[in-house]
């Protein structure tokens, strides 16, 4: 860091960002000459892993002295067809590097010998004290010593760089056309169809997107709006080390290295970047990586999202910025939106679900809660929402977006109308000079599937994986709410109690909470759904129907509830129709129970979630049950707190929202917690 040169206040923010990177890989590639391995085995000795690292060295240095035969015998041929003369001065380069050839062979042979008789020493050493080891570690009382005794040992993934996952996906679920060999290209058209984008050369791209001139300073700018120099060094020191770094390289060790003099370096780019309200194009996006959901079919690139890999000092720039963009949103942010802010957990929107439910019961009040799953949410929140849009350019550019999201022609009014009249961060009072920050930010954003010749730009989406994504779509979903539950007291739908929350909402995982009699019910909650499609749909969100999506959860209370019950749930799929506002009408689920924010929602009944989790909770301890909770030979204090801290820790997650549990609920968690600390008494010796 102290090497790197100064750069000149007239040197625009691309070049002085690569100026920045290109010495920064200079000195790590003089100072670090070979990549980083991991040792395949966690048994190796420093000997082991020093011997199979020089075989991997000469296993590279042998196909390139391969390479450098092949290029000889070609000049050498070359030379022979030509008679001029020069084949035996070639002869000689050949004889010379297979002399040199050999001679690696043979050292590449010597290190295998000595390196398969050090694994065997360390294997047979490591199979003799494995379980003291083991013994040692979980009665350290060192935390990273207990961790990596009851870490499970897997294997090491192999696997350099960035690779599309395999096996290879289809466009369509109604396409059985797969697309051999053409990997990046079904990635690209899958994300592009998500996010909007539109395939750009990289040149062509930089030139769309870089300004001739930029200006010196932008108008309003004020010294004191921006992050401090020690605001800056406080976002890079909370850099984590354990996340991958971008596709050029530089990870966070590079910068946590020296905090205070990477901070030093960097932050005149910050304040310049800031000043012109431009940053570096190679901030604006990143490697687009899919990530498997662990759902749903393998081969369908449905179950996979996508999630940038950008540069780690964007990271840094996004982080300086998002303490003031919070202030901002808390005091603008409609009740019970959690998530991005402090003190607002998962268990706060839990208990307003489970109080809604228990008070129905009490009250005998039919209720339904309607769960909202916004398709692509990330992905697809209109940009335009964020900046003024009012100028005749920025409505055709708004027109053009419509057609482009495919929704119904009738909602092109209300869409451009909602989506030009809104400004969220100029509503939410956020200073100018953090608007122009993110407009920079999301303008001209870009997503580059790895192997990937050109470049993707985005029309939608917040860039998931970015420090700001899920704080800037918190801002367009806050509008959402607010709008939402404007209309839903002027219809008339909601029939709580005072003070009761109309909804809860965890980033993307929205839920609408109603209440009324059996008879009317349903057609609140078709109401509600209603208005809700529409407030979404002005702003180009669609929810997703399908088997743990979008759903109303009915229980039916109060008079002739049974009749409505048997009525409704009478057949194996019971769906409620709902007209939806430029379109027809949509078939809502309706369903007993419904997975929400880690828990099931069930009626007023706790038996299926107090189960659920005691089989998770015993599921997650049972691979330690007969080596570390029932070994005598561990003490009974800390086999207790290994349980507690594995086990109990899954089976107490949200019980401060339960209410008092009846006889029947007693029993089950009785059950569940009897079958954990059994483990630990499994093999216990028995007195003579």
């Amino acid at each position: 860091m102290d090497t790197l040169p100064t750069v000149d206040a007239q040197v625009d923010a691309d070049s002085h960002w690569q100026i920045i990177e290109s010495h920064c890989r200079r000195q790590l590639q003089r100072k670090f000459p070979k990549g980083k391995r991991v040792r395949r085995q966690h048994y190796f000795s420093d000997t082991t892993w020093k011997l199979l690292e020089d075989r991997k060295d000469l296993a590279i240095q042998i196909k390139s002295l391969d390479a450098e035969e092949e290029r000889c015998l070609l000049k050498f041929w070359f030379a022979a067809w030509k008679a001029k003369g020069g084949a035996g001065s070639c002869a000689s380069v050949v004889a010379t590097v297979r002399q040199e050839k050999a001679v690696a062979l043979w050292a590449r042979r010597v290190l295998a010998g000595r390196c398969q008789a050090s694994r065997k020493k360390d294997l047979l050493h490591h199979q003799t004290t494995a379980e003291l080891s083991f013994l040692d570690g979980v009665t350290s009382s060192s935390a990273q010593k207990l961790y990596k005794s009851l870490r499970p040992k897997r294997p090491v993934n192999r696997s350099k760089g960035f690779k599309v996952p395999k096996p290879l996906p289809k466009l369509d679920s109604g396409s059985d056309s797969r697309y051999r060999g053409r990997l990046i290209k079904v990635w690209e058209k899958h994300f592009s169809k998500i996010e909007a984008a539109d395939y750009f050369d990289t040149v062509q791209y930089v030139q769309d997107a870089r300004p001739l001139v930029q200006p010196p300073m932008v108008p309003s700018f004020e010294l004191n709006a921006i992050p401090t120099k020690s605001e800056f060094e406080e976002a890079l020191r909370v850099l984590s080390s354990r996340k991958a770094p971008g596709y050029d390289g530089l990870g966070a060790e590079l910068w946590k290295g020296d905090p205070s003099l990477a901070s030093q370096r960097l932050y005149p780019l910050f304040l310049k970047s800031v000043a012109r309200g431009y940053i570096p194009l190679q901030f604006r996006g990143g490697f687009l990586v899919p990530l498997y959901k662990n759902k749903g079919p393998a081969d369908e690139p449905s179950s996979y999202r996508g999630i940038l890999l950008q540069k780690t000092a964007a990271k840094i720039f996004a982080k300086s910025w998002r303490t003031r963009l919070v202030d901002k949103f808390s005091l603008s942010a409609p009740p019970m939106l959690c998530g991005c802010m402090k003190r607002r957990g998962v268990d706060s929107a839990h208990l307003a679900v489970r109080l809604h439910q228990h008070s129905a019961h009490v009250g005998q009040q039919a209720s339904a809660i309607i769960f909202i799953d916004i398709k692509a949410a990330y992905y697809s929140v209109v940009k335009e929402l964020f900046y003024d849009t009012t100028a005749p350019d920025g409505v055709r550019a708004v027109t053009s977006l419509f057609h482009r999201l495919k929704l119904p022609e009738s909602a092109l009014e209300d869409f451009v109308t909602t989506v030009s009249e809104t400004h969220l961060l100029d509503d939410a009072s956020v200073h100018e000079v953090l608007q122009r920050f993110v407009l920079a930010t999301i303008t001209h954003s870009w997503f580059q599937v790895p192997g990937s010749s050109g470049v993707c730009v985005p029309q939608t989406g917040t860039r998931p994986g970015d420090p700001l994504a899920d704080l800037l779509f918190a801002f367009a979903m806050g509008q959402i709410l607010e709008e939402t539950y404007t209309e839903l007291v002027k219809a008339d739908c909601l029939h709580l109690h005072e003070d009761a929350p109309m909804g809860t909402t965890w980033a993307d995982d929205t839920c609408v909470l109603l209440s009324g009699d059996a008879a009317t019910i349903d057609a609140r909650s078709s109401t509600a759904f209603s208005i809700v499609h529409a407030v979404l749909q002005g702003r180009g969100l669609t929810p997703t129907y399908g088997p743990g999506k979008t759903a109303v959860l009915i229980n039916y209370r109060g008079r002739q509830s049974a009749k409505h019950h048997k009525r409704r749930f009478s057949v194996p799929s019971p769906v409620l129709p709902v007209w939806v506002e430029h379109g027809c009408s949509v078939n809502l689920n309706v369903v007993l129970h419904y997975k929400h924010l880690g828990s099931i929602v069930d009626g007023d009944t706790l038996l299926p979630e107090i189960k659920t989790r005691g089989a998770v909770a015993l599921q997650a301890v049972k691979p330690l049950a007969k080596q570390c909770l029932a070994n005598h030979q561990i003490g009974l204090q800390r086999r207790q707190q290994i349980l507690s801290s594995l086990g109990l820790s899954v089976l107490l997650h949200n019980v401060g929202t339960w209410r008092r549990l009846n006889e029947q609920e007693f029993g089950a968690w009785h059950a569940a917690v009897w079958k954990l600390y059994n483990c630990m008494y499994r093999n216990e010796p028995k007195d003579d």
